[in-house]
């Protein structure tokens, strides 16, 4: 994998360029990506001009993963780089990458306008996902995250959980548990 890091060189904030290709083949490598020359190409494009939290998977071919700086940014440390943040935000493009290049995943097209709780579900399972391979563990973070889109209940609970620690769904499957916790009862299992 030939992985490229735009700007070399950053101005506004206090990001090292090496470091975050470094993170970058480190992700790649954990989520199953052919870190070798014969891998696919990645790019990582990071708008340092804007301190919103913003990650998008923006092109396919190459894999481009295009991110605000505040995506990077420690919290603590403002325009200071936070390699978990890093990790994670990267993390995220290449999950829904490997995602849509998997015919049995079933993404929808790319670009397709989804709705926000669809968004959020995806989202959650990738991230739980990214957890188990050495991520950040922000399970209530995201919880919290996933209840503002899909109500503060027990069926949304229940639909967080299966997302949040599930490794092999599908993307139709993501759906039906989004799509439950419009319901009044506990989601069902989906029969193939």
């Amino acid at each position: 994998m030939t992985v490229t890091v735009t700007p070399e060189r950053f101005v506004m904030v206090h990001f090292d360029h090496d470091v975050i290709e470094e993170i970058a083949v480190g992700v790649a490598t954990a989520i199953g990506f052919d870190v070798s020359s014969a891998g696919p190409e990645l790019i990582v494009a990071v708008n340092e001009q804007s301190p919103m939290n913003s990650v998008v998977l923006s092109s396919l071919e190459p894999i481009t993963v295009s991110v605000t700086s505040g995506a990077f940014e420690n919290p603590k440390r403002i325009r200071h780089l936070d390699p978990a943040a890093c990790r994670e935000s990267v993390g995220r493009g290449l999950i829904e990458a490997s995602d849509r290049a998997s015919a049995a995943f079933g993404a929808p097209a790319f670009g397709a306008e989804l709705p926000v709780t669809h968004v959020t579900a995806w989202a959650t399972n990738s991230l739980g996902r990214l957890a188990r391979l050495g991520g950040r563990q922000q399970m209530q973070r995201r919880r919290y995250q996933f209840r503002v889109h899909h109500g503060f209940s027990d069926v949304a609970d229940a639909a967080f959980d299966r997302l949040w620690n599930s490794d092999e769904l599908t993307f139709a499957e993501i759906i039906h548990w989004s799509n439950a916790c419009r319901t009044s009862h506990p989601p069902g299992v989906i029969s193939s």
